[in-house]
């Protein structure tokens, strides 16, 4: 007799889309991108070994030489149509598949995929799970439209039973519910028959109660998928814990659910597998090659919020920063701030050694870190130094020329400062930089005053090393403009970062770089 309820592969109760995503990084690198899977044992416990090291499983010594864990990985990511193995038991990935494996946006394709999962499937109808082929029904759909039902409000963990057990197709919403009423009142044993139903072939020998045992289990891990991907919220409802759908996501449900299934009956197995896991938006799958063309590089969760962070935002970093990076994270991964917060932990704890190593590291990166020099410049002169600052370097002007890339206010005194930043590894303001300044830089700086009647006090340029001729080139400057100007090399403006009396002191500042006609910061 074939299977009658539900089933989800249980080896992961939880599948937060950035943690799969880096699951899934990992077996395209256990496999050798696909290569090697079916029947390499070796490479199943590389898969295991990896997940230990970048923290997505418990560690420990396994148990089973050939245990089946990394196998259940792989029918967790076939339910979800994000891979699946050829004929010759390679790994291949679906397009969803692989925009996980870009983390492309990961959690809106994970939530699509999860949506879309459905029975009949490729994991159902394999040997070691033998669902009912008439079973007709998008599960997590179905418990969705359910804990949203204005009179069940919401589903427990027990409720589920229900429609693990009876949930055969769309038209059994009525029946589900009403069950689940009466499971309420009148408890599990009341709905759940002692019969030939919720027999498996794992189970078909164990008792009545260990059997609801086991239909309670598979009830916890869909409602721990629902919670974990983002797509349920949970709410305590008459004591009890409910699931309820994501305030957002009816319309999404109603969308989806209008989609034909995938017919993994009668299609070839690969061809159903690739529309299964099509991209949403997608009319077909054209792609000739199913996984990328080298390896993708391994990370852990924190390690991945960790480089994003160092990649996006410029240091130094205000809170406002902070709590928008926060922000974006939690919405991309659908994790929580604190997960976020934790892993910038070592960053925000060290943050003056992190922003003078990033200064160091983009003061000489030329074109390619040129607007990330600027960036941390103009924040370090707000930050820790307390001007007005405006990122100003790309800024249209109007008439011929333009202007230097920061310009900065001193409040207190009314003082302006015009910089220009050099992304290359020694500068010597040459002829051409002394043209622009004395013929359009420093008049056009007066265009920057809005209606505040400000004095220009100084002129400063910054590069990872300065040049030993700048100098007089500076002075040519000076003495045409009689404005001083300031050559500061990246670890000349450190050593002013780590100075405490020049923290939130624009107008010491202002002094240092202003005190004679030309001042060397190296």
């Amino acid at each position: 007799m074939s299977r009658q309820i539900w089933m989800f592969p249980r080896n992961k109760r939880r599948m937060p889309p950035l943690e799969t995503a880096l699951i899934l990084r990992a077996m395209v690198v256990a496999s050798e991108l696909g290569n090697i899977w079916g029947g390499e044992q070796k490479k199943q416990n590389k898969f295991s070994q990896i997940l230990e090291e970048y923290g997505l499983k418990k560690g420990g010594n396994q148990r089973d030489e050939n245990s089946g864990g990394p196998r259940t990985y792989e029918s967790q990511m076939s339910l979800l149509g994000l891979l699946f193995k050829d004929k010759e038991g390679k790994l291949n990935l679906t397009q969803a598949g692989e925009d996980l494996v870009a983390f492309n946006n990961t959690a809106k394709p994970f939530e699509y995929q999860v949506l879309k999962a459905q029975f009949p499937s490729a994991y159902s109808m394999s040997k070691g799970v033998g669902l009912d082929k008439n079973i007709k029904i998008r599960p997590f759909i179905f418990l969705l439209k359910l804990a949203n039902d204005e009179e069940l409000n919401g589903l427990a963990d027990k409720d589920m039973v229900v429609p693990v057990v009876f949930g055969k197709d769309a038209n059994c919403f009525e029946i589900c519910k009403k069950l689940i009423q009466k499971l309420r009142i009148d408890g599990v044993e009341s709905v759940i028959p002692d019969d030939e139903t919720i027999r498996t072939s794992k189970t078909s020998n164990n008792s009545y109660e260990q059997r609801l045992s086991d239909i309670h289990d598979i009830a916890n891990t869909f409602k721990n998928i629902l919670e974990s991907s983002g797509l349920a919220s949970l709410r305590v409802v008459d004591g009890q814990t409910r699931v309820f759908p994501r305030h957002d996501i009816i319309e999404k449900i109603s969308e989806i659910d209008a989609l034909p299934f995938v017919d993994f009956v009668n299609l070839p197995k690969e061809q159903a597998t690739l529309q299964y896991g099509k991209r949403f938006g997608a009319n077909r799958d054209t792609r000739r090659t199913f996984m990328p063309a080298k390896a993708p590089e391994l990370l852990s969760s924190s390690g991945l919020i960790y480089r994003r962070f160092l990649d996006e935002v410029s240091l130094p970093v205000s809170q406002a920063e902070i709590n928008e990076f926060a922000e974006t994270m939690s919405d991309e991964f659908k994790i929580k701030r604190e997960q976020v917060m934790n892993a910038l932990e070592p960053i925000l704890i060290n943050t003056d050694q992190y922003t003078g190593s990033k200064l160091l590291d983009v003061s000489r990166g030329g074109v390619i870190t040129a607007m990330a020099f600027e960036k941390s410049v103009e924040k370090i002169f707000k930050l820790d130094f307390g001007f007005e600052t405006e990122w100003t370097g790309r800024t249209h002007r109007k008439k011929t020329g333009g202007y230097m890339d920061v310009f900065v206010v001193e409040t207190g005194r009314n003082l302006c400062g015009i910089i220009d930043t050099k992304s290359m590894k020694t500068y010597d303001l040459p002829t051409q930089d002394m043209g622009k300044v004395i013929t359009n830089y420093i008049d056009a700086a007066s265009e920057l005053y809005g209606s505040r009647n400000l004095e220009l006090k100084f002129v400063a340029y910054i590069s990872h090393l300065i040049g030993s001729g700048a100098a007089t080139r500076a002075k040519e400057i000076y003495d045409r403009k009689k404005v001083p100007i300031s050559l500061i090399s990246a670890y000349g403006l450190n050593t002013m970062r780590e100075n405490y009396l020049y923290k939130n002191n624009s107008s010491l500042v202002t002094n240092a770089l202003s005190k004679d006609p030309v001042n060397l910061i190296l």
